[in-house]
């Protein structure tokens, strides 16, 4: 009967791996490097000292975010120009805003961080995606001013947030972001 366990057990580990999709593949590991999972030894002086300072700074900024934006219109005091007018272009503020949720996200997705998995912190973070899709950056969004801003830098926190947090979102918000 053990053997027979094992044996059913190895053979459900290959037909997983062999079955797994690329994407998710890809994704799991883009997650293991962007927040010191599986690779890294979380007992290394160098990998707790820099997972220490990436805590530190996910509360700093996780602590100083507008629990209230729609009211004021932004997520943190710092980047209150989410939305165009005749004179600004929100491009920096925007991919601050997403940079700050990108700081989160780590944290919350590091084996090795104080936040690992934390509800809390990850309501936070859903809050702040939704609130950027529905407030400063959709399809609908103007996109003037800095073409690189809007092109590379923006998708690019916004593209590590989603991977960091996408099994713990809903199908729902992985459409409307895609469409962003």
């Amino acid at each position: 009967m053990k053997k027979f366990v094992i044996s059913f057990l190895v053979l459900f580990a290959w037909t997983t791996m062999v079955h797994a999709d690329e994407y998710d593949t890809m994704r799991q590991r883009l997650v293991d490097y962007l927040a010191l999972g599986t690779y890294f030894d979380k007992t290394d002086k160098d990998v707790s000292t820099y997972q220490t300072a990436v805590d530190q700074q996910a509360k700093k900024i996780w602590d100083s975010m507008e629990k209230d934006p729609f009211t004021m219109g932004y997520l943190w005091s710092s980047y209150n120009k989410l939305r165009a007018s005749n004179s600004y272009t929100p491009e920096t503020h925007i991919s601050s805003t997403y940079n700050n949720i990108r700081y989160m996200a780590r944290a919350w997705a590091s084996p090795a961080s104080l936040y690992y998995h934390n509800h809390d912190l990850l309501t936070d973070i859903k809050f702040a995606l939704n609130f950027m899709n529905a407030y400063a950056y959709n399809a609908g969004t103007s996109r003037s001013g800095s073409w690189y801003t809007w092109t590379i830098g923006i998708p690019e926190y916004y593209g590590k947030i989603i991977t960091l947090t996408y099994d713990s979102l809903a199908e729902i918000q992985l459409t409307n972001y895609e469409s962003s």
